[in-house]
């Protein structure tokens, strides 16, 4: 049996001071999925749009 379940996988960039770069990005009109950083195991991430609908992981990793 055949589930028509998705699975993705987001492109992911590194960022070093996750908060800064939500400042500009959102100075930028660049679409952010969430307002505010999502915790996730690694440190904190959150997820921005491009113009055609393709989305990229920002995550900032906990020292």
């Amino acid at each position: 049996m055949h589930t028509n379940t998705k699975s993705y996988v987001l492109p992911g960039i590194i960022s070093k001071n996750l908060d800064e770069d939500i400042k500009y990005l959102k100075a930028k009109q660049v679409k952010l999925i969430f307002d505010e950083p999502r915790p996730c195991p690694p440190g904190r991430y959150t997820i921005i749009e491009d113009p055609t609908g393709n989305q990229l992981e920002l995550i900032e990793f906990s020292k």
